[in-house]
């Protein structure tokens, strides 16, 4: 497949945020965006939000972390009831100036994108052999999903949350999502960070996503356990490849973690025309993936 092809597609799907937005500030750190026609709806909560014309903040009320938590939590679920936040999860995901740090406050999974917050996740690319004969497992996504159903994605990947790391998740999620043992799991190798940021209906997806690498043995058969995949399919790197560059049928995030790996292996080499411009693509988001 041509690199150039790939690219365009990478490219089509992935299209940056435009400036139809307003930063959305908390203690003076810019860690969203918000559009300008959800920031007019937040005016209807004028002892939670702050809006202005070029920004969005917590009113001067809400100074702790938890009193910021209690508000948002309030505001989601009132989009929520209203059908502006769909598929709601349950799930609790700290937002902080910098990755690591200490919270600025807790929001819903569902409503991230509403207001441009920063989600962090785990990947996994698991192969049989790291060479140009391994062949790759993905997973079909469960047409139950909220997001992207029916779509393959790697064969583990999952957000963080209630204050675990990196490592923990990962081994979590490979037990929930693939039935990989713990000592498996732990054999994972972490190979740095992707970051994915794009426009989308509701706002803004903003995903940085650790990616790990591990060699499975040919005898490896996953089992989904948490019934957020359907089915796990196992596929030759070049047939990936064209998966990805030919249809939309793999995740935009999962689509760039393969092809930082496939990149990264040498399996696509650097001689062949659209290199440069393929990575340049997919390591775009570099520069804030310490946030």
């Amino acid at each position: 497949m041509s690199l150039y092809r790939l690219y365009e597609r990478l490219r089509r799907r992935c299209v940056p945020p435009s400036g139809n937005n307003r930063s959305f500030l908390v203690q003076q750190h810019a860690v969203g965006q918000v559009r300008h026609e959800t920031a007019e709806r937040l005016k209807r909560w004028p002892d939670i939000f702050s809006v202005m014309p070029h920004q969005v903040e917590f009113a001067p009320g809400l100074t702790t972390p938890t009193a910021r938590t209690d508000a948002i939590t309030h505001v989601a679920h009132a989009m929520h009831r209203d059908g502006l936040v769909a598929g709601w999860r349950n799930e609790s995901v700290a937002v902080a100036a910098v990755f690591g740090e200490a919270p600025l406050f807790h929001i819903e999974r569902a409503a991230l994108r509403h207001f441009g917050l920063t989600l962090h996740a785990v990947h996994l690319n698991a192969l049989t052999d790291f060479d140009r004969s391994g062949e790759m497992w993905l997973a079909r996504r469960s047409h139950n999903k909220a997001t992207d159903p029916g779509c393959y994605d790697t064969i583990v990947g999952g957000g963080l949350g209630n204050g675990m790391g990196i490592t923990a998740t990962l081994i979590k999620e490979c037990f929930e999502e693939a039935g990989m043992p713990a000592d498996l799991a732990s054999q994972a190798r972490p190979a740095g960070a992707v970051h994915v940021r794009r426009e989308v209906p509701e706002g803004v997806h903003d995903e940085i996503l650790f990616t790990h690498d591990l060699v499975v043995s040919k005898d490896f058969v996953p089992n989904n356990h948490d019934g957020e995949v359907q089915e796990f399919v196992r596929l030759p790197l070049q047939d990936v490849i064209e998966l990805i560059g030919s249809s939309d049928e793999v995740t935009v995030e999962a689509s760039f973690v393969i092809t930082d790996f496939l990149l990264r292996s040498g399996f696509i080499s650097p001689d062949v025309p659209g290199y440069l411009p393929l990575c340049k693509l997919v390591h775009r988001g570099e520069k804030r993936a310490g946030s």
